[in-house]
C-alpha cells in the first residue's frame, strides 16, 4: 500500500510549469488532476504550496495533504 501512495505522488517526465494543469497519468497508474491559475494550483483536492521547484532530475510541487490514489477495480 505504501508503494501504491508514493508512486501516485509522481508523474513520469519532467513537467515544466506552464504544462503542469491537466490531468496525468502517475507512476502507480493512476490519473491526477491539476487545475487553477499558477499561483493557486490544486492537485485532486490539495493544495500546492510551493511550486516549480527545480532539482537535478525533477520539477516538483509540495502540496497541503497526501494523495490517496483510487481503489483498485
Amino acid at each position: 500500500m505504501l508503494t501504491n501512495i508514493l508512486t501516485y505522488h509522481v508523474v513520469p517526465g519532467r513537467v515544466n510549469p506552464d504544462q503542469v494543469a491537466g490531468t496525468h497519468v502517475t507512476v502507480q497508474g493512476a490519473p491526477l488532476t491539476v487545475a487553477g491559475p499558477a499561483d493557486h494550483l490544486s492537485v485532486n483536492d490539495a493544495s500546492v504550496v510551493c511550486g516549480g521547484v527545480q532539482t537535478a532530475n525533477a520539477t516538483v510541487y509540495l502540496i497541503d495533504t497526501v494523495l490517496m490514489p483510487p481503489p483498485a477495480m
